[in-house]
Parts: C-alpha cells; sequence; structure tokens
C-alpha cells in the first residue's frame, strides 16, 4: 500500500486511516516522523514498533491504557512523552518482557499490566524506566 499520510505522536492518529495502513508502512511512519524531526533513538525500528503498539491499544479502545493516556496528559505531559510512558509499562509487564515474571499467569500479567496503567504517573515512570535501564545494563553483564 502507498502510504499518503504522515504521523505525528503528538496527535491522535484517524482512526480509519490507521486501520487502513498495514503495520510495515506504520512503522515506516514513524520512523519517518522520527527521522524529519531529527529525534534520535538507539533502534529506530524497535522504538516504532513500540509507538504502533501503544496506538493500536488505544485504537482499539484499551480501557488501562487509554485511562492511563488521559490521566497523563491531564499532568501536563505532551502526548509524544506519554506515548513513551505507556510503552515503557507495556515492556515491564507482558509475559517474556523485561520486567515480566515467569511465575504468573498470562492473566495475572494482564492484570499487573492494568493495574499499572492505572496507577502510573509521570513521576512513576521516571522510577520504572530507572530501574529497566538498571536491569538491562545487569542483564547484559
Amino acid at each position: 500500500m502507498q502510504v499518503s499520510t504522515t504521523y505525528d505522536p503528538d496527535f491522535d492518529p484517524d482512526p480509519s486511516t490507521w486501520r487502513s495502513i498495514d503495520a510495515h508502512d506504520r512503522v515506516r511512519l514513524v520512523i519517518s516522523h522520527h527521522a524529519q524531526n531529527r529525534i534520535s533513538v538507539s533502534d529506530n525500528r524497535m522504538h516504532a514498533l513500540l509507538h504502533v503498539n501503544i496506538e493500536n491499544m488505544l485504537l482499539q479502545g484499551k480501557g488501562p491504557v487509554t485511562r492511563a493516556l488521559e490521566k497523563l496528559r491531564a499532568e501536563g505531559h505532551p502526548r509524544h512523552k506519554v506515548i513513551h510512558i505507556l510503552a515503557t509499562v507495556w515492556l515491564a509487564y507482558p509475559v517474556g518482557s523485561i520486567g515480566g515474571s515467569a511465575n504468573l499467569t498470562h492473566q495475572e500479567q494482564q492484570l499487573a499490566f492494568n493495574a499499572a496503567m492505572e496507577t502510573i504517573t509521570g513521576e512513576g515512570w521516571l522510577q520504572l524506566h530507572k530501574h529497566l535501564r538498571s536491569k538491562l545494563k545487569k542483564d547484559l553483564q
């Protein structure tokens, strides 16, 4: 599909347009936005996949994710930063992720993820982000 649209994480994507774009083109749109705006990230593709995943959850109306977006925006955070906050929470909770626990069932993981989304704040994100970076660094040693 030839993509004739752009992506801007500071604005909600148009639902019908977003749905009409295949996953690969969504990723390309996110990468393009970051490149055009000279936003440097360590792994363009992974970063874009995280954006797309969160946008998809928001489009699907995932309650805890949508409420977290609204709450964080009300705290004064720009939408793009909120996408990063939500992606950090997502990375911390699914099975097999950086922060996920192999001792929990999928249902327990989902409940933990939902609770984290419901309670995340900008300050809480900073703490979670530092924890995950420390864990990654330790795991890579």
